[in-house]
């Protein structure tokens, strides 16, 4: 996969990466799955499937961007308000690099290649 994707690379001028689930990857089959280790380490019963409703209605309610973890987090009762620090430590602590995406962007720095990163990530 990756030899295709860096042959692509010399054909285009520009290189766009999406941040999350592309370069950056974390452990969890699905990314709300986190909501239920948060809802585990914290014991905030209902955390996962509220935390689920606050996004749904942070985006309903967006005109137009993006919502922020903010934003989110407004939408949830003072109950779970605990649960934002513990997300956003989270997500710095699982993260990690896709390798074989990072030799892709390697590559494109290599061949002086623009590069743009996208994310639809709050």
């Amino acid at each position: 996969m990756v030899a295709s994707i860096l042959q692509e690379i010399d054909h285009h001028d520009i290189i766009s990466f999406d941040i999350f689930d592309t370069l950056i990857v974390r452990p969890y089959v699905k990314p709300t799955d986190a909501f239920l280790y948060i809802e585990r380490i914290t014991g905030l019963k209902k955390f996962a499937r509220k935390r689920k409703l606050a996004e749904r209605k942070a985006r309903l309610n967006m005109t137009e961007g993006e919502i922020t973890y903010s934003d989110i987090y407004k939408n949830l009762s003072k109950k779970y308000q605990v649960a934002y620090d513990t997300e956003i430590e989270l997500e710095k602590r699982i993260s990690l690099r896709n390798e074989e995406i990072y030799q892709v962007y390697q590559y494109a720095l290599e061949k002086k290649k623009r590069i743009i990163f996208i994310s639809d990530m709050y």
